[in-house]
């Protein structure tokens, strides 16, 4: 845009209204069948959303019927107005003026109206006096008890935040005269203004909205004696964001030929009009003057007007006087936005209204309030031209939703090329990647996998192991100088063993520490720690030097660490969430527990060794466990979301059944002890014993934990790790597994492809927005289906790199676009 116009947009805003934010517009149709002097109106009452009218699968709802009685007094003080109002006028034009009292008064009706002066009220204090007359009754008129249901309903139906247009659908030109700009409805809600419709128009089919580079005008300058019609010429040709077309002073044959021969967003007449009055033969008329020589009426342009109507005719705007007829003549032709004024209009008044309405609609005020916006601002002008606020009238079609200005100058950018698309999308993926490998990610990644665990679904516990967990109850019932430290005492733990081994499992692990001797007095205790070679025991590295761990019972000897002991230490993340197993590492130096398998490996090894599976080591350099030729591929840096260093050892993801239930059946000390336990839950089961009790603080958050109190306890993290070995090697169920580096690449870049592919493939926002949404969607669910069978893809990655690409794209267009200029 050229400096003027610049300058121009600078010196407007100082107007600018208060944005809104776009919400969906209440519609109200209110139906007045009837007339007002002799027999008054049926009234119906519908209401929907904006929009909808035109859809027989959503019609508009029926909120209530009722009736408005006939109001001759009212229309007799209507008349009386109009009348007050012309004298009126003519005299505030005529002091504005200072003429002769003869003059020719200049306002955009044809006909020269003499001021004379006689009385004793002055004509612009009797136009004032009928102004409250006619406001008066009217309230009044809608305050009859048979219109209570209607007025009643319509008030529960909106609120006073609502986007409100209500159509009034009517036959009688009175009702459109009657101020309903002074209707408490609108007084009260402030987003909310009154248009009317003919009673007979269809409910057609929106028009679709084409938007253009910038509004297209046709400006039609008709016969102006008296007034200045070059003043809406110039506001219009210098209004940023239009296209104007003028025809000054036109022949018919030229407007016809502009009306078909291109697409219009907008009709513009500025001029002398009348309205010819309505007869038994005809209906009411508009009729507009050309020049000097010729007129016509609407209906002589029927055909043009069609097809311009047809090609996106949006607003028709007759800023002339007295367009009532001119409303009457377009009723059939379904216009969606016409604007006229109700009486003779001043100068001033047209040109003021003109230049308030473009300023708010092209500013983003929805049309209605764009038009309520502008009637309101001619107040100001009332010292001067009485009742200018109510002069601007709307017609509208209830079916077509009123575009905004927005719409109409939604310019579609210039699409990149496929190529400029692709090395976008390459680079982001690029970055996203880099970002990745530093571990910038690592968090958000692990919250991702968090989030795909628990929305897998439940799976049923483990009929393979038994929980045997030693409660706050049962620590309770002991005697703490005999448990000495630990969880239970030495008569419990030999009266446990005694009972589970009488039922035969297949293996007891305990996860309780034991660094100290049997006491002498329990010799069955000692000799089934000693000699049971079904029975797992632990012990535990040291964190950090000079701590040296806890020792594995002093019951077994070093020949029976290798078979019998397991380490219980595991591989938490910084943010406190196990989510990794660690199954095999040499023990530390200085540690002094020797086991190089964990506690739960160990376990399942016990129960497979009965199935004929023993353990081995593959070939390969990068040696890894396998059982029954199932690898248990190990962890690495950079698998999955990992990208920090994850210590020594072979690791892999815990794969939890579940955080919502138990993972296997479960039962307390107490219960086994009062030999409340079924056989057959021990017979050839695992059995695997721990505490539960806070105390010990043996309790760790999972990818199920949200709070301190959902921390699961540490048997219980054990018997998900025994499971989770047994499902792999005797169930087939897949170890969670990542891609390569190189894969996950690829899948990053794909996620960014498409994100860029969005962009270049759509034009119109709303539709990028929705397949950028969708495809959202769709990676998650990809990422989701691949975790249920095992595979752990770079969601969080692949998102940023999916919603990142459109934003760059964008960015990158505005930025080429501004150096370009």
């Amino acid at each position: 845009m050229g400096d003027a116009n610049t300058s121009r947009r600078k010196r407007r805003k100082r107007c600018k209204p208060k944005s809104i934010s776009p919400v969906p517009t209440k519609l109200v149709i209110l139906t007045l069948d009837g007339d007002l002097k002799q027999h008054g109106f049926r009234v119906t009452l519908d209401i929907g959303l904006e929009g909808i009218a035109a859809d027989p699968d959503h019609s508009l709802r029926r909120e209530a019927t009722g009736s408005l009685p006939p109001a001759p007094q009212l229309l007799d003080d209507l008349q009386r107005w109009q009348l007050n109002y012309r004298d009126a006028i003519g005299q505030s034009i005529v002091n504005q003026n200072a003429i002769e009292q003869e003059a020719i008064t200049p306002t955009r009706g044809l006909k020269p109206r003499r001021i004379s002066y006689g009385g004793s009220i002055n004509p612009v204090e009797a136009c004032q006096q009928s102004t409250h007359s006619v406001a008066k009754q009217f309230q009044e008129w809608l305050r009859s008890e048979s219109f209570q249901m209607v007025n009643m309903r319509l008030r529960e139906g909106l609120n006073r935040e609502d986007f409100i247009r209500v159509v009034i659908r009517t036959q009688d030109l009175a009702v459109a005269q009657l101020p309903w700009h002074r209707w408490d409805l609108v007084e009260r809600y402030p987003y909310a203004d009154v248009a009317f419709s003919p009673l007979a128009s269809e409910l057609l089919a929106p028009l679709a909205v084409n938007p253009r580079p910038k509004v297209k005008i046709l400006a039609i300058l008709g016969h102006s004696q008296g007034i200045d019609t070059d003043r809406d010429r110039r506001l219009l040709e210098n209004f940023p964001g239009v296209e104007v077309t003028v025809l000054d002073n036109p022949q018919r044959r030229q407007i016809n030929d502009q009306l078909w021969q291109q697409p219009w967003d907008m009709l513009f007449f500025a001029g002398h009009s009348e309205s010819l009055p309505e007869t038994e033969q005809s209906v009411a008329q508009g009729r507009l003057y050309l020049n000097a020589d010729v007129s016509l009426t609407l209906e002589d342009l029927r055909y043009g007007l069609k097809k311009a109507i047809a090609n996106g005719l949006q607003i028709a705007l007759f800023n002339s006087c007295d367009g009532l007829g001119l409303a009457q003549s377009l009723s059939d032709l379904a216009l969606p936005q016409l604007i006229v004024m109700r009486e003779r209009v001043p100068d001033p008044v047209a040109q003021s209204f003109l230049d308030y309405f473009l300023q708010a609609f092209s500013y983003g005020q929805p049309f209605h309030l764009a038009i309520r916006d502008a009637r309101e601002r001619l107040q100001g002008l009332e010292d001067r031209y009485p009742c200018a606020s109510w002069l601007p009238l709307v017609y509208q079609d209830p079916a077509f939703v009123p575009p905004t200005w927005q719409e109409l100058t939604a310019v579609q950018e210039p699409k990149l090329s496929f190529q400029a698309t692709a090395m976008i999308s390459g680079i982001v993926a690029g970055v996203v990647v880099a970002m990745r490998l530093a571990g910038w990610l690592q968090p958000l990644e692990l919250k991702g996998y968090d989030q795909l665990m628990r929305w897998r679904p439940v799976q049923p516990p483990d009929d393979r192991i038994l929980l045997v967990t030693i409660d706050e109850t049962d620590i309770g019932q002991q005697s703490a100088d005999l448990r000495r430290g630990t969880s239970i005492t030495d008569g419990d733990l030999e009266k446990l063993l005694t009972v589970l081994n009488h039922y035969d499992p297949r293996v007891v692990a305990l996860d309780l520490y034991r660094d100290f001797s049997v006491d002498p007095s329990y010799v069955h205790l000692k000799h089934l720690l000693e000699t049971q070679a079904q029975l797992v025991t632990p012990c535990q590295f040291g964190r950090q030097p000079p701590n040296q761990g806890i020792a594995p019972y002093p019951e077994l000897s070093p020949q029976q660490w290798s078979t019998r002991v397991g380490f219980t230490s595991g591989s938490i993340d910084e943010d406190g969430i196990l989510r990794r197993a660690l199954l095999s590492r040499m023990p530390p130096r200085g540690s002094v527990c020797p086991a190089e398998y964990s506690l739960a490996f160990v376990t399942a090894l016990h129960y497979l060794q009965q199935e004929g599976m023993t353990l081995e080591w593959t070939d390969e350099s990068d040696r890894k466990l396998s059982i029954n030729q199932v690898v248990f591929s190990p962890l690495k840096r950079h698998s999955g979301g990992y990208h920090q260093a994850l210590g020594t050892g072979q690791q892999i993801l815990l794969n939890y059944g579940t955080g919502r239930q138990p993972v296997a059946l479960t039962v307390s000390l107490g219960d086994v002890l009062a030999d409340r336990v079924s056989p057959e839950w021990i017979r050839d089961r695992i059995v695997l014993i721990g505490n539960t009790d806070p105390s010990f603080k043996d309790f760790h958050g999972t990818p199920y934990t949200r709070r301190y109190s959902e921390k699961m306890a540490g048997v219980t993290i054990q018997a998900h790790t025994v499971s989770q070995i047994l499902r792999t090697v005797l169930d087939q169920e897949p170890l969670i597994r990542t891609w390569s580096q190189w894969g996950d690449g690829l899948w990053i870049l794909a996620g960014a492809m498409v994100g860029g592919g969005t962009i270049w493939l759509f034009t119109k926002q709303r539709t990028q927005a929705w397949g950028i949404g969708l495809a959202v969607v769709g990676l998650t669910g990809s990422c989701y289906g691949a975790l249920l069978v095992g595979v752990w893809l770079p969601w969080i990655p692949g998102a940023i790199a999916l919603t990142l690409t459109p934003f760059s794209t964008l960015l990158y267009q505005r930025f080429t676009k501004f150096t370009e200029q």
